[in-house]
């Protein structure tokens, strides 16, 4: 349900967070590494970390059923940031292509855009 246009603020009211990272990524990804934690208990949080500049991981559980790997341009430092129920809610929603921005202990913004709509998200993250 969208909400209605005349009662939002035409003001935003958007954080200003500043990021090192900010790559692009497909949500079927995300998903993917849920799916499998959902394999292994409900509820899990998800854990993205980089320690290369080059490649993301998603973790789920505490074994290889629960990860994700894939290369990605635009990581700048090594992050390592543990998220819970609603990163795996806002992930669920969303298909297509996304812009993540984040690094360690803060919260992670995706947007999504498409011909009909733009979607921003802040999440914050788990502490560790």
């Amino acid at each position: 349900v969208l909400p209605d246009v005349e009662t939002v603020s035409k003001e935003k009211n958007e954080p200003t967070l500043e990021y090192s990272n900010t790559f692009k990524l497909n949500s079927g990804f995300l998903k993917e590494a849920l799916k499998n934690a959902d394999t292994l208990e409900k509820g899990l949080g998800v854990t993205l970390s980089s320690s290369d500049k080059k490649k993301l991981v998603a973790e789920c559980g505490n074994d290889d059923k629960g990860r994700e790997i894939i290369e990605v341009e635009g990581l700048v430092e090594a992050f390592d940031v543990k998220f819970g129920e609603p990163f795996r809610k806002v992930t669920s929603v969303l298909d297509g292509e996304l812009k993540v921005s984040l690094k360690t202990d803060y919260p992670a913004k995706l947007e999504y855009s498409d011909s009909e709509m733009e979607l921003k998200f802040i999440v914050a993250s788990l502490e560790r």
